[in-house]
């Protein structure tokens, strides 16, 4: 169940509390055994760090660090403001620090604008 797509069809928190605890079936426990844990972790680490699973599906987020802003949509640089004329070669990179990295390439002040980027 999507919360975002259920949460308009009830008429209280504690409505769609009840509705969760059953869908769930929040009564009973799940014992998962070591294999299973490995397996859960597998999956998480696979698909859950992934640039799409991470960035991908984003809408525009505006990330703030010091004086350096960064608008970034489904994981693309869309503009950047506080590093100079410099943001002009990252604008339509992903944004990840190896990608970053790469797009700063011939850029002398590389270590300094990744440290202010990240």
């Amino acid at each position: 169940m999507n919360i975002k797509e259920a949460s308009g069809h009830f008429k209280s928190l504690e409505e769609l509390r009840q509705q969760l605890i059953k869908e769930l079936d929040a009564n009973t426990t799940l014992q998962l055994s070591e294999a299973q844990w490995n397996e859960v972790n597998q999956i998480a680490d696979e698909k859950m760090s992934s640039f799409e699973w991470i960035y991908g599906r984003s809408p525009i987020t505006i990330i703030k660090k010091d004086d350096v802003e960064i608008e970034v949509e489904y994981g693309i640089v869309q503009s950047l403001k506080g590093i100079g004329e410099r943001n002009v070669k990252l604008i339509g990179a992903k944004y990840e620090y190896s990608e970053i990295q790469k797009a700063l390439n011939d850029d002398l002040n590389q270590a300094e604008i990744l440290q202010r980027v990240f």
